[in-house]
């Protein structure tokens, strides 16, 4: 029998159920059926009966086709019904459980929306799968599948969570999925795959990573070196793939030797390091500090350094050795120290083309935070060349007492426009803290620097203000009438450089400092305010009380709404002032008491 034109009339049949049964009398596609179906049931009783019926609603009137729609329709589903199958072609196969055990106690309305999460795609899906692992709905075995899929997203963040947090979390029971899922001719996925099977499993899969090396994909392979670099075992053959056609191939299996540092392994790497692609070499080399290889390095260096210095100093050189000296990171030994030193010395380099060579070299002897190397870049200062003077005024910072520090490098900062004035300069503002960063409790290494007093007269000096304003110290008139002179330059309260120098004024105990900043308040555009940071909240909160009829006055000329709440809170901070200057500090005087509430 044939069951495709049974189809097409069920197909016809629910249309104009769809449509209705005043449209089915003298139906087109209907009637167009008829011939067909009146061919078959010459042979066929269930054809000639269909034919009929479907003849029955063609010529139907119009109180009567949705009763004969009805009769078509139902003998066309009893037709159809007889006529179905279950059968699938194919070679029959057992089917096998997943392997993955865990709770199922959890509502399916709860999983849904993670679950969704996993398969599809849109906003705001990393916060469910974070929020579901927190509360721990991974342990459902529902949740294993699409978890391992998630591995595939297009979201780079939600894959790398789930690499890194959620599969590691499921464990054994993902395994698997994993084995299933994973397709060593895959991508990035399938590398996250088979890194986690071995994070779960371990070498029990050993099969399987050496199948990754020969047959997998580029992304697979790589993931299959990460594997192999824990591994003794494999070292012949990482130094075989060393030598791939592929560079990344190479540069990870290099990365994997760095992690076995044997002797075939050192030579691997030095064989890298002195053929046409060093520069691949150089990261696995920073990255392996056993002292074989630095023994090579330094004698592969030797060979750079008496090339250059007995013949020309060509391009390819230059980088070699400069590749050769960032190797050298990391190493603290006396014979690096030594040879960093040399290069520093070797007037043969103290050119333009070696520049950056020299400077990485102090860089690390910097680093190092060796007595020979500091004693070394303390001295630089006083060579001609004073390109390196940053390294070693910073020397001089770690080694000498701030009145010597002072006196070695004072003159060179007074030459404002010469070369080694700036990078002076330069250490000075990444060596000092901003004063609101100390108001604010934040705490840097350069907090930990104690400068000596006759700088700030420099700085006045040669008019670096905000050196100034970060190391005024103590009362000095003429310090002070610097920074009085620089406020009223540009008294408004917008300017950031403002707040700095009424900082440095409030610490220098000056008694106008309150009036200062009043005038700045009140001369700024009110209708421009539209948010007080936290420099400016803070130094409104020292003022003494008697400011707070003033502060309340220019609260009501603030724009924002936003804006004078804030003025409102600062307004009630400032009353409080009043029990803490007659309870507390009665006759002390406001400069002592200004004193305790800003140190």
């Amino acid at each position: 029998m044939s069951i495709a034109i049974l189809y097409e009339v069920h197909q016809e049949v629910r249309r104009l159920f769809i449509a209705g049964s005043g449209v089915a009398a003298g139906d087109f596609r209907l009637s167009k059926l008829l011939p067909q179906l009146q061919k078959l049931g010459e042979s066929a009783p269930v054809f000639r009966r269909l034919s009929e019926a479907i003849q029955q609603v063609v010529e139907a009137s119009a109180e009567s086709s949705s009763v004969k729609l009805l009769e078509l329709g139902t003998l066309l589903h009893s037709i159809l019904y007889t006529q179905g199958t279950s059968e699938i072609k194919g070679e029959l196969k057992r089917f096998g459980p997943s392997g993955s055990l865990g709770m199922t106690s959890v509502p399916y309305r709860k999983l849904r929306p993670l679950i969704e999460a996993l398969t599809q795609r849109g906003p705001g899906r990393l916060e469910i799968v974070r929020q579901a692992n927190e509360e721990g709905l991974f342990h459902d075995m529902r949740t294993h599948i699409p978890a391992v899929l998630g591995l595939e997203d297009t979201y780079a963040e939600i894959a790398d969570y789930m690499a890194e947090a959620v599969i590691p979390y499921i464990g054994a029971p993902a395994l698997p999925i994993l084995l299933k899922q994973l397709q060593l001719n895959g991508g990035k996925a399938d590398a996250r795959m088979l890194l986690l099977i071995h994070r779960i499993g371990g070498m029990e899969y050993r099969e399987l990573f050496l199948r990754a090396i020969e047959a997998g994909s580029t992304e697979v392979k790589l993931a299959a070196i990460d594997i192999w670099s824990g591994y003794p075992e494999f070292e012949g053959r990482l130094v075989e793939l060393s030598r791939d056609k592929k560079k990344e191939v190479r540069r990870a299996a290099l990365f994997a030797l760095a992690k076995l540092p044997s002797d075939k392994a050192i030579d691997a790497l030095m064989n890298a390091l002195v053929g046409k692609e060093y520069s691949i070499a150089l990261e696995p080399i920073q990255a392996c500090l056993d002292d074989r290889l630095t023994a090579r390095l330094l004698l592969y260096a030797d060979e750079l350094v008496t090339k250059a210095t007995t013949g020309s100093l060509d391009e390819q050189t230059v980088e070699r050795l400069a590749t050769v000296v960032n190797g050298m990171e990391g190493r603290r030994t006396e014979q690096v120290t030594h040879f960093l030193i040399s290069v520093i010395s070797n007037h043969f380099f103290n050119q333009k083309e070696t520049d950056a060579i020299r400077e990485h070299a102090a860089k690390l002897l910097l680093h190092a935070d060796r007595p020979e190397a500091n004693a070394f870049l303390r001295n630089l200062h006083h060579q001609p060349d004073q390109r390196l003077i940053a390294y070693s005024f910073q020397a001089a910072l770690r080694d000498l007492p701030p009145d010597a520090v002072y006196e070695e490098y004072a003159l060179q900062v007074r030459n404002k426009d010469h070369f080694a004035a700036k990078e002076l300069l330069r250490v000075m503002y990444n060596r000092t803290q901003p004063l609101m960063h100390r108001r604010g409790g934040i705490h840097t290494e350069a907090a930990d620097i104690h400068w000596d007093s006759r700088w700030v007269h420099v700085f006045v000096d040669i008019n670096e203000e905000e050196l100034v304003c970060r190391l005024a110290d103590e009362q000095d008139r003429k310090v002070t009438s610097y920074l009085v002179d620089k406020w009223k330059v540009a008294p408004q309260m917008m300017k950031p450089r403002t707040a700095s120098i009424l900082f440095a004024l409030y610490k220098l105990r000056h008694k106008e400092t309150p009036e200062l900043l009043l005038q700045s308040l009140e001369g700024a555009v009110a209708r421009q305010i539209y948010y007080l940071d936290r420099d400016w909240l803070s130094l409104m909160r020292l003022l003494p009380a008697q400011y707070t009829e003033r502060l309340e006055k220019f609260a009501e000329k603030l724009t924002y709404e936003s804006v004078k709440q804030q003025m409102i809170e600062v307004v009630e901070s400032v009353k409080a002032n009043v029990q803490d200057e007659s309870k507390d500090n009665k006759g002390v005087g406001w400069i002592e008491w200004m004193k305790s509430k800003l140190l």
